[in-house]
């Protein structure tokens, strides 16, 4: 008789125990996975940084203007430091932390950076010019009561000396040097003069609009006074370069051309 082997019972797993094998958190990755991660799948917000770190077209032109605010305040600066001459490319290029290179991206020439320069000069002088002026007169008491052609008087003093103090300040030197050398280079007259030209009569214009009581009075005439004021002062702050006496008539300089303007007026 064969004995038969018992079968063994079947042991049942609760169908649960399946389930809750498969949905069993898995264990927290290692550090170098999780760069190894991070590498692979940059998030939304670094996406966001790195798009908004992309240099566009104002950036670009940002920088542009930048370097050429650079090269023109330091072209400024060498003119009056060392003079036209000695106000070399590779100076200016150290003193401004650009490249020759550079400089020449924004402009074909020494001589074009120069006439860049006069004309920067121009603007900047006519812009302090005006606001310094608006500022002093609208802090002053009103003017007594007066015949048109003398309701001026008051303001022209304050604009003569501030006519002087923008032809002596350091910034001006530097356009001095420009005309100066313009004397002997054919080259800078022919290209500096139409900007010269332009620079007088924005001058001109400016005054016509400060005090305009006065420059109805004196009408055709109001132009050759603007420019003879100017010639003036421009003398005054040469002269003040070598004559150590020259401070000592300031005063009565100002108040002598006042004068004269008060007769031309009346």
């Amino acid at each position: 008789m064969t004995m038969r082997e018992p079968t063994r019972a079947k042991v049942s797993r609760p169908p649960h125990t399946a389930r809750a094998a498969r949905t069993e958190p898995a264990s927290p990755p290692t550090p170098k996975l999780k760069r190894v991660a991070a590498k692979a799948a940059p998030s939304r917000t670094r996406k966001a940084h790195a798009s908004s770190e992309t240099p566009g077209p104002r950036t670009q032109e940002a920088r542009r203007t930048g370097t050429i605010r650079k090269l023109l305040d330091a072209a400024c600066e060498e003119l009056v430091v060392s003079g036209y001459a000695g106000a070399t490319t590779a100076k200016i290029c150290e003193r401004a932390g650009t490249s020759q290179g550079g400089l020449f991206r924004h402009f074909p020439t020494r001589e074009a950076l120069m006439v860049a320069v006069g004309i920067d000069i121009g603007e900047a002088m006519l812009g302090s010019y005006e606001a310094t002026f608006r500022a002093a007169t609208s802090t002053t008491s009103t003017l007594p009561a007066s015949p048109p052609n003398e309701q001026d008087v008051a303001p022209l003093v304050g604009a003569l000396a501030l006519v002087r103090g923008h032809c002596r300040s350091r910034k001006n030197q530097a356009f001095y040097e420009l005309v100066m050398a313009a004397r002997t280079d054919d080259g800078l007259r022919k290209a500096l003069g139409p900007a010269t030209v332009a620079y007088y009569a924005s001058i001109e214009a400016l005054a016509r609009s400060l005090l305009p009581d006065l420059a109805r009075s004196l009408g055709p005439r109001f132009p050759l006074l603007v420019d003879t004021l100017l010639a003036v002062f421009d003398g005054e702050a040469l002269h003040g370069f070598v004559l150590p006496d020259a401070a000592l008539r300031d005063g009565p300089r100002v108040e002598f051309l006042a004068t004269i303007v008060r007769l031309l007026a009346g």
